[in-house]
């Protein structure tokens, strides 16, 4: 397109912006914009797999400590709730 309106002209599989004087390799923009692509997704992928990785261990975290709330209160003040004391 920007040769037929006379912004560019064909220099091999190159294209020259007048402006600029550098050929702008239409294979290698390809190219890296499918390796900044593909960057992306996998650090995407990682990013999942650690989020889950952390979900899980905060969920086994919170059953953990669920089941030990009584104890360790019973363990710190083993004399509280031991006895009741009623006065009539």
């Amino acid at each position: 397109m920007l040769i037929e309106k006379g912004l560019a002209k064909p220099l091999g599989c190159a294209i020259v912006k007048p402006e600029e004087g550098l050929p702008m390799d239409i294979a290698a923009l390809s190219v890296v914009s499918n390796q900044v692509q593909l960057k992306q997704q996998a650090s995407l992928s990682v990013m999942k797999m650690v989020m889950n990785a952390s979900q899980e261990q905060t969920n086994s975290l919170l059953a953990m400590t669920a089941g030990m709330s009584g104890e360790m209160e019973s363990s710190v003040n083993p004399h509280l709730g031991s006895k009741l004391d009623v006065l009539v």
